[in-house]
């Protein structure tokens, strides 16, 4: 696939993103990606929890979120998307990025209209998905 122009990456500055993945290296790494290098203002954090009392702390719905599956514990990138959306009212655009090929995963996370990625990910894909998410909500 082509590279996203310029005009299109820009469409991702100052779009707010929430980061839930408990590993705390891939967690900073995204940040980076999003907020440094794109633009994007960011939420990063370890769990739903953490998740909903960020969001709740900041007041603003967010624009997207990216969100590992496998959180700790028995937490998972679903049951925070799915909080999310329930705290703020709205299907806030989600993207899910696994490793585990899982036929009941990709179900449950087409039945919720959650985009997946697959690990590992490039920087590219991550945003190629997120300028996707953007477009569908437009």
């Amino acid at each position: 696939p082509a590279r996203p122009s310029r005009s299109e990456r820009e469409r991702l500055r100052g779009k707010l993103a929430v980061i839930v993945e408990n590993d705390e290296s891939m967690r900073h790494g995204y940040a980076l990606i999003l907020g440094d290098s794109w633009g994007m203002r960011i939420i990063s954090v370890e769990g739903t929890s953490a998740a909903l009392g960020a969001v709740a702390a900041l007041g603003d719905t967010p624009d997207m979120i990216l969100a590992d599956y496998h959180l700790t514990g028995d937490d998972t990138g679903i049951r925070t998307i799915r909080a999310l959306r329930e705290q703020s009212g709205e299907e806030i655009p989600a993207l899910m990025v696994t490793a585990h090929r899982n036929a009941g995963l990709a179900r449950s996370c087409a039945r919720m209209a959650i985009r997946v990625l697959e690990k590992p990910v490039r920087p590219e894909e991550v945003q190629d998905s997120l300028l996707t998410l953007i477009a569908e909500r437009a």
